[in-house]
């Protein structure tokens, strides 16, 4: 008898252990609220914080974006290769500036950081001000499962993305796609007033070059398309059609490089939209893009940004064809790439007055 009550001692008391860890696990579990508390203020120190001087700049990138939201303290310096303890701590500082806002506003949410903003608001479960979502910062899409969670949100008005996919019909007005625009770290003051006067000093559509020009491009990045494309372009039937650069340039002689041409090859890298559509446009370029249509390319149309086939639906024919019913660009084409036309569009939203 002694010896069988030894037998279910053992058992007994590891039992009881493992109820104790589960009892302190349960208790101690991580909850949407406590962490909201703990989270920083808006004038979180970050290793990396975005400066006030991009507030100043007229051009977009998902720094002035940043810098034109009320969120713009919250969070760090997009893309930025951040601390994890700065990652982490973001999507806790997003959410609780939105739960303490007095009054509607613009919530930039970095791309990485979107999804868990969204938990913690699902989580939290307390109404909120009016908001406008704008994302970037990343090559990853806003797909539709998110923009549905999105959606259903308190007090969601409208979000605006880079890399969108394609809303469902029902909610197309509510989800706007947004350009890339420059990169965030190029884009200095010095680099706005170089971009101004590169454009100023491109020669007009009908002293440029008629050949399509392929830039030089990493092709590490998509090389699904960009190394596709350049295998065919490459090739003596396309010699007459196509300028191929194989050097990186300094950004002054790329803007004078995109500058000097008519049509430029834009195809995607990590993410499906890329930086060089939209340098290609400020500068009186007309880019070919791959149309992938998962994608949103309402901002592609309003740009006049024309598609080009699959690799290997292209020829000589087709390619001439494309490359001549390219038009001389309006001045509408590159109103996008003002923060002005964005800003405008997000308070639009806010307040109920949009129109697209």
């Amino acid at each position: 008898m002694a010896s069988a009550t030894k037998c279910l001692l053992g058992p007994l008391l590891l039992l009881g252990f493992w109820l104790v860890l589960l009892s302190n696990w349960r208790h101690n579990a991580v909850n949407f609220a406590s962490l909201l508390t703990k989270a920083r203020d808006d004038a979180a120190s970050w290793t990396f914080p975005l400066d006030p001087c991009y507030r100043d700049l007229k051009l977009i990138a998902s720094s002035t974006y940043m810098a034109q939201s009320d969120s713009w303290q919250s969070a760090p310096f997009p893309g930025h290769k951040s601390p994890r303890q700065d990652k982490d701590q973001a999507p806790f500082c997003l959410a609780q500036r939105l739960l303490k806002a007095t009054g509607p506003l613009v919530m930039f949410v970095e791309t990485r950081y979107l999804e868990e903003f969204v938990d913690l608001l699902e989580g939290n479960r307390r109404e909120t001000q009016r908001f406008v979502i704008v994302t970037a910062g990343s090559d990853v899409p806003l797909r539709r499962e998110l923009q549905g969670r999105l959606a259903k949100l308190p007090g969601f008005c409208a979000a605006y993305a880079t890399n969108l996919h394609r809303p469902t019909e029902r909610q197309k007005d509510m989800f706007h796609p947004l350009p890339v625009g420059f990169l965030p770290n190029r884009l200095t003051a010095h680099n706005e007033a170089l971009l101004i006067t590169s454009r100023a000093a491109a020669p007009p559509w009908s002293r440029r070059s008629e050949r399509l020009l392929v830039p030089w491009m990493r092709m590490q990045c998509g090389q699904r398309w960009r190394r596709g494309y350049r295998t065919v372009l490459e090739a003596l039937e396309y010699r007459d059609l196509v300028k191929v650069v194989d050097s990186r340039l300094p950004f002054p002689d790329y803007l004078e490089q995109l500058g000097s041409h008519r049509v430029v090859l834009s195809p995607p890298g990590k993410g499906y939209d890329c930086t060089r559509t939209w340098e290609s446009v400020w500068m009186g370029c007309k880019p070919l893009v791959y149309n992938d249509t998962d994608f949103d390319t309402r901002h592609y149309q309003r740009a006049s940004v024309s598609t080009i086939p699959h690799p290997d639906d292209l020829s000589p024919d087709l390619l001439r064809k494309l490359m001549d019913s390219q038009e001389d660009p309006s001045a509408s084409d590159s109103q996008q790439l003002y923060i002005e036309y964005w800003t405008s569009r997000w308070q639009a939203d806010l307040h109920g007055a949009s129109t697209t």
